[in-house]
C-alpha cells in the first residue's frame, strides 16, 4: 500500500494538472481505494499518462485500469495514424 506521503505526492502531481485541493481525507480515501493494487512509481507514471490523453479529472480507477483504452492512441496495438512516417 502506498504510504500517506507517497499518496500525497501522487495527488499533488494530479493537482498540478487539475488544480484540485488536497487534505488528509483525500489521501486516506485514495489509499483505501487503491489498497495494494499499485506501487508508487506506477501511480506516478499513470498520472502523467492520464493527463497526456484526457481532460477528465483523475480518479482512482484511472490509475488501476490496465485496459488498452487507457493508452494514447499511438501506444495501442494496431494504431495507424494514416500518415507516412517522418524519417
Amino acid at each position: 500500500m502506498l504510504s500517506k506521503s507517497q499518496m500525497a505526492l501522487v495527488l499533488g502531481k494530479a493537482a498540478a494538472f487539475d488544480q484540485r485541493t488536497l487534505g488528509d481525507a483525500d489521501v486516506e480515501a485514495w489509499r483505501e481505494c487503491l489498497g495494494d493494487a499499485i506501487d508508487f512509481d506506477t501511480a506516478m507514471e499513470r498520472v502523467t499518462e492520464h493527463y497526456r490523453v484526457s481532460t477528465e479529472r483523475l480518479m482512482p480507477v484511472h490509475l488501476l485500469d490496465d485496459s488498452p483504452e487507457r493508452l494514447a492512441p499511438w501506444e495501442q496495438d494496431g494504431y495507424d495514424s494514416g500518415q507516412e512516417p517522418v524519417l
